[in-house]
């Protein structure tokens, strides 16, 4: 593929992926003539050190702190390292690390850090003469110190990715116009329930949201997508009391309900309530980004069958990729990045391609599962590079010199993420939005029974893409368990698959 003044690869990840040359002595060699000028990123995270740049100061310890921060750092510096080896991506530039650490090295637990430590760090790396050539950042690994981080990133039109926060409250291009990030928010949720709805022609819906943020966020975003195309919010609910939530949703008859939470055991007191009262039944369709979780305080409600089975056609709504889960199928840029890192850093060697996407290779890990970080956090890479080069591209007055002096800050923004042509790591596609937060697809499942875990099983009928796309499915079966098993679709654009059993008949 060929570059011009103003084109871009469509997915330069794939690139860069079948360029990587043989590894020496645990790096891949730059290109000739990158060494001309320089960049720098700011990495943000758990370091026993201050402003250091080589990997060796890295301790790389997946026992102990920084845990699963360790692969983020990782794919990150693979990634600067592949950027580097090819002279077609930002010619005659080298890409440059320096970490900061965010922890207050006067603190007894070296885990933990302050909010004016994080203030402190950013203050120095947005006004000190020695950091002046870090021209965006990538972090916080923690919320209250990212909030306080991004603003005065901002001020200072200092780009900020970010790889954890999912929270709405950084939406807000007041206070955090600099950043953007690899994850999604509870914005743009509502779509997605919007293009379900507009296809089934309902007109009204009743929500319930718990009292947790992301609820709140969703059901907020989904209120507001829903009343500007006229769908009518009948009950709108932040109470926590299930039988007050099921008697609102009787009263005004909602035969749609959305249930916006994080907490399976709010969901299922409230949906195992509503059963005992009728509002489960084929009038009605109850939808949830998580699925009812029965436990031994609703023995009460003494339900005329098992719980397991009394969930059957309810709508789980599942936020991932458009991708097959299963390692095997994984697109090639995964196995090729998977090749690359175990060749390259040792303490992923006997990790593999499975491990490295989708498990998980430690006890400490299993409550930290890094896939998701590491996909973020070679997209945040990614994306600020390819930005980098777009800009140069676009415009042959500007120069590597202008934008590693702080010259060219004001057009490193949304805009420019937006348009620098990559398109992340899989085939997702990695779709930013205007606040700056990544768009992700759905998919729809409707639940047949719960598993002897408390898991759901069920068919997918449909996906809703980041795009605005839908698929639907027939036939396409899949086993949510305490393992994800393979995912197989037979598509037909057809009508909604019929599901049998007690709760919502989509056809």
């Amino acid at each position: 593929m060929r570059f011009s003044a103003t084109g871009m690869l469509l997915n330069w990840a794939i690139l860069l992926l079948t360029l990587i040359p043989a590894v020496v002595n645990g790096l891949i060699p730059a290109a000739a003539g990158k060494e001309a000028s320089s960049v720098v990123i700011g990495l943000l995270g758990t370091y026993s050190a201050q402003g250091f740049e080589d990997m060796s100061q890295l301790k790389l310890d997946p026992y102990m702190t920084p845990g699963w921060q360790i692969y983020d750092d990782i794919i990150i510096e693979q990634a600067v390292q592949m950027i580097n080896a090819n002279a077609s991506i930002l010619p005659n530039t080298t890409l440059k690390l320096r970490r900061f650490t965010i922890n207050d090295p006067t603190e007894k637990n070296g885990a933990t850090g302050s909010l004016g430590f994080a203030s402190m760090v950013a203050l120095n790396i947005s006004q000190s003469k020695e950091n002046q050539d870090v021209i965006a950042v990538i972090g916080d690994w923690k919320v209250q110190q990212l909030f306080i981080g991004a603003q005065i990133y901002s001020y200072y039109n200092i780009p900020m990715c970010g790889i954890i926060c999912n929270t709405e409250r950084v939406d807000s291009k007041t206070n955090f116009k600099s950043f953007f990030r690899t994850r999604s928010s509870g914005r743009g949720y509502g779509k997605h329930i919007l293009k379900f709805l507009m296809a089934r022609k309902v007109s009204r819906i009743g929500i319930i949201s718990d009292a947790s943020s992301r609820g709140r966020e969703e059901s907020d975003d989904t209120v507001r997508e829903l009343t500007s195309n006229d769908i009518e919010v009948v009950v709108l609910s932040y109470s926590t009391d299930a039988a007050y939530n099921v008697g609102l949703l009787q009263k005004y008859d909602a035969r749609y309900i959305l249930v916006t939470t994080t907490n399976r055991a709010f969901l299922g007191e409230l949906y195992f309530t509503g059963l005992k009262s009728g509002l489960v039944s084929r009038r009605h369709v109850w939808i949830s980004g998580n699925t009812p979780y029965y436990s031994s305080a609703l023995d009460y409600l003494k339900l005329p069958q098992s719980p397991y089975n009394e969930v059957a056609g309810f709508v789980w709504l599942y936020g991932a990729p458009l991708l097959n889960w299963n390692g095997s199928d994984y697109p090639p840029t995964y196995h090729h990045l998977a090749k690359s890192m175990r060749a390259n850093w040792p303490v992923v060697k006997q990790m593999s391609v499975a491990n490295l996407n989708l498990d998980i290779m430690t006890d400490f890990l299993a409550y930290h599962p890094p896939k998701a970080y590491m996909e973020g956090a070679f997209d945040c890479i990614m994306t600020l590079a390819s930005g980098f080069d777009k800009l140069l591209r676009e415009n042959s007055s500007l120069t590597p010199e202008m934008l590693s002096s702080r010259k060219l800050q004001q057009k490193l923004n949304i805009p420019l993420w937006q348009r620098s042509g990559y398109q992340g790591i899989g085939n997702m596609p990695l779709i930013i939005n205007d606040v700056g937060s990544s768009e992700i697809a759905y998919y729809w499942i409707s639940v047949k029974r719960l598993d002897v875990n408390g898991d759901p099983v069920g068919n997918i009928f449909l996906t809703t893409g980041q795009d605005g796309s839908s698929t639907y499915y027939e036939n396409s079966t899949t086993l949510y368990g305490s393992k994800v098993a393979n995912i197989s679709f037979q598509m037909r654009l057809r009508g909604l698959l019929m599901v049998q059993g007690r709760g919502t008949m989509l056809c």
